[in-house]
């Protein structure tokens, strides 16, 4: 055969090795994707950011028109559910 023809399903054949090779070294069997221990409140990240909420509600009290105040208050909860 012509190597002109063959080097590129050599070089992907390598390429493929290679990186086989890699994903093998860099694995970690000891961790799992999945926690065994439940994880405690205290723990957990909150799902929501609520620093801009507390803007938001100290900026409401701001409010110049009763308007804005009225809609400021509607809009932004005070607490969570």
């Amino acid at each position: 055969m012509n190597f002109r023809k063959t080097w590129p399903i050599i070089a992907i054949a390598i390429f493929l090795l290679v990186s086989g090779f890699g994903y093998y070294l860099t694995l970690d069997a000891s961790t799992g994707a999945v926690s065994l221990v439940p994880a405690t409140q205290t723990d957990q990240m909150p799902l929501v950011d609520d620093r801009l909420m507390v803007t938001a509600r100290q900026l409401s009290a701001l409010a110049e028109t009763a308007g804005e105040a009225g809609a400021g208050a509607g809009v932004i909860p005070t607490r969570r559910p």
